[in-house]
């Protein structure tokens, strides 16, 4: 279950990070749009403002010559007007009406109207305005829409004509693709009235954008800005547009870019880097799919493996138990057997010690090491109680683990010598006293000493019993050391023999 937990968390985690990348890239790409949008439009108001400022020194050079000659005279030492558009762009030429409004002189191969008097800018002109930039005209046929600068000629005070500069909507097609911007964008120039004046793509017909935000909320803030237009007043596309007003000039450069290109150029990256990613991905889920069934397998094995553990340990106290029950059966038989008495309770106690091993064992459910500090505390007592004796027994128990086919000889062998301490070291009953110890003395090895301070006996006299016998064998079965110690204060039995690390099988 922790590891099902695991694998859908961090799939959500990959999820909402993925999210929030692309929440964030989003951002990003629109974010540079607006940057790409802001350093257009200042590039179209930088080259419009060159424009307006080499236009109005051309026309100021004609008005200078007619200050105080006749437009023919004043005409006649320009020659070759195109010497007058040096410097100015591919897309201009120029004209000069007469007071009339008919065309006086021209650069121009393309037809001209023949005469202009009816025209609004040359009235607004003729009344006394200096200078003007036309909205965007609209020339009969195929030819691109234009508008003109023009500037009010005057002769030795008098109106006497207008000059006229006429710039086609191409010149902005040239700085559109330099620009390089993304496919549907636009760049415009417009009047601070809100007339359009150029724009490519070229729009259909001239617009008046007053009523426009732009207009009514932007430009009155700031002469330059950034904003996002859900919706083109020329075309319904939904941009990111930046403007920048001109100085010196009636004028205001706008750059737009395609929301919905740069959505497009947004997921198609994303669908790139998804095409990129998802096989890592799917990777992943698989590794998690596979790491899932693999602790899933794993936590079933160890639930068979706990559960193979208890029923084995079940059965090996169901055995123990069996035995001591068994062991305690023989000892009932053994006390119905025509031998003498003395013989049916040392048979009766080395057979306790062993019922004492197993009724330990399966208690406390130590099958592969034992704990033997209780056990022989235990023992202790149960001898002691078997005995009619006034010896004092005092206990000092360390707690030391032993291999459990240790157990069983280990018990038998403080049996014995115990049993031979209370019976022999205090003839007559003579008041006395028996200490038990057992030591640690290090990490495997550990000392049992039953010493007693009754009247001794010398270890190396003759027995006719088994009892030594039987010691030395569980001594040597248990891979232990053994000796007596007699100082004519009593005697003592001394065992040293190996110890185990708690919870090892070996």
């Amino acid at each position: 279950m922790a590891a099902l937990i695991f694998a859908v968390a961090l799939s959500l985690a990959i999820i909402i990070l993925a999210t929030l990348l692309v929440v964030q890239g989003y951002r990003q790409q629109f974010s540079r749009a607006e940057t790409a949008a802001a350093s257009a439009a200042h590039v179209v108001a930088v080259h419009t403002q060159w424009l307006t400022e080499a236009s109005n020194q051309v026309l100021e050079r004609i008005h200078d010559q007619l200050r105080t000659q006749s437009l023919v005279l004043a005409l006649e030492p320009f020659g070759d007007i195109d010497e007058q558009l040096s410097g100015l762009p591919d897309h201009v030429r120029i004209t000069v009406y007469g007071p009339n409004g008919n065309v006086r002189l021209s650069n121009s191969d393309m037809p001209l109207r023949p005469n202009i008097a009816q025209e609004e800018y040359f009235e607004q002109l003729a009344n006394g305005d200096q200078f003007i930039i036309t909205p965007m005209l609209l020339d009969s046929g195929n030819d691109p829409p234009t508008f003109i600068i023009a500037r009010r000629l005057e002769t030795q005070g008098t109106f006497s004509g207008v000059a006229a500069i006429t710039v086609s909507n191409e010149l902005f097609s040239d700085v559109w693709r330099s620009l390089n911007l993304e496919p549907d964008s636009t760049i415009s120039l417009i009047r601070d009235d809100g007339w359009l004046v150029a724009r490519y793509p070229v729009a259909d017909e001239p617009l008046d954008l007053s009523d426009y935000v732009l207009f009514t909320e932007l430009l009155p803030e700031t002469d330059a800005g950034t904003y996002y237009a859900p919706a083109s007043p020329v075309d319904g596309q939904p941009r990111v547009v930046s403007y920048h007003k001109l100085e010196g000039a009636p004028l205001v450069a706008v750059a737009a870019i395609s929301a919905d290109a740069i959505a497009s150029r947004f997921w198609q990256n994303t669908a790139l880097a998804l095409i990129l990613i998802i096989p890592g991905l799917v990777g992943l889920v698989l590794a998690l799919w596979w790491l899932t069934r693999i602790l899933q397998q794993d936590r079933q094995t160890r639930e068979q493996l706990a559960a193979a553990v208890d029923q084995n340990q079940m059965l090996f106290r169901e055995i123990h138990h069996r035995v001591k029950n068994n062991l305690q059966a023989v000892s009932s038989l053994v006390q119905l057997q025509p031998v003498s008495p003395a013989v049916k309770q040392e048979m009766g106690r080395r057979i306790a010690a062993m019922v004492a091993v197993h009724e330990h064992i399966y208690r406390t459910d130590q099958f592969g090491t034992a704990e033997v500090s209780a056990y022989v505390e235990k023992l202790v007592h149960d001898i002691v109680t078997g005995f009619d004796t006034k010896a004092e027994v005092v206990t000092d128990i360390d707690k030391v683990h032993v291999h459990r086919d240790h157990l069983m000889p280990l018990g038998l062998i403080v049996n014995e010598a115990l049993c031979n301490a209370i019976k022999y070291a205090f003839p007559g009953g003579r008041d006395g006293r028996i200490d038990v110890r057992l030591k640690a003395d290090g990490p495997d090895r550990a000392t049992l000493t039953i010493g007693d301070d009754g009247v001794g006996f010398d270890p190396e006299s003759p027995s006719d019993g088994m009892g030594r016998r039987l010691v030395k064998g569980l001594v040597q079965q248990i891979e232990g050391v053994m000796y007596y110690a007699n100082d004519g204060k009593g005697s003592t039995f001394v065992l040293t023999f190996p110890t185990v690390t708690p919870g090892s099988t070996d």
